[in-house]
């Protein structure tokens, strides 16, 4: 099959497939997180943008500032394409491509994040979490750990404490 021809193909898949929203080239400004980065949109400014079908470790997780430094280490002040998806969570999610390389796998190999599978409905997400499989195999990054907690456990027990403890706050007033 020639060029142009894989190319009208890989369009129209990833069209049909969850609908990248548009692509374009900007400047990495910032690193917020291991999986969150702002970056210079031609015509809007500094947009945030999280990075597509994973998630790394939030603050005041372990691995959280390593996961940070990786990214930062590949991508900050570099100029990247930008590939983004319609979420359902209404924010900016993207694959991020810098000298051809897809960050979002880098960060999986690397071992700095899980497959976020509520969110990747990818072809290649399957392809993710075999990435993920093999840091974990290897003990990269994060999985040095025994049992890392994903992030999303993580939150949800952030607000259970915060809940629990308001609700101990507000007990005694309520008769």
């Amino acid at each position: 099959m020639n060029k142009t021809a894989v190319l009208i193909s890989c369009i129209i898949n990833l069209w049909f497939s969850a609908v990248p929203a548009l692509a374009w080239t900007g400047k990495v400004v910032d690193i917020r997180e291991g999986d969150v980065l702002k970056v210079s949109h031609p015509e809007k400014g500094v947009i945030t943008i999280m990075l597509y079908g994973i998630d790394a470790p939030d603050k005041k997780q372990p691995f959280f500032k390593q996961a940070k430094e990786f990214l930062t280490g590949k991508v900050e002040g570099q100029v990247v394409n930008v590939l983004e998806f319609v979420t359902e969570q209404k924010v900016v999610a993207a694959i991020i491509v810098h000298d051809g390389v897809n960050i979002n796998e880098q960060v999986l190999q690397a071992g700095y994040g899980w497959v976020y599978k509520k969110y990747c409905h990818q072809d290649f997400c399957s392809d993710w979490l075999t990435y993920e499989k093999q840091a974990r195999d290897q003990k990269l990054g994060l999985w040095q750990d025994e049992n890392p907690t994903p992030p999303w456990e993580w939150r949800n027990k952030v607000m259970t404490n915060i809940l629990r403890v308001f609700w101990w706050v507000l007990l005694p007033w309520s008769d």
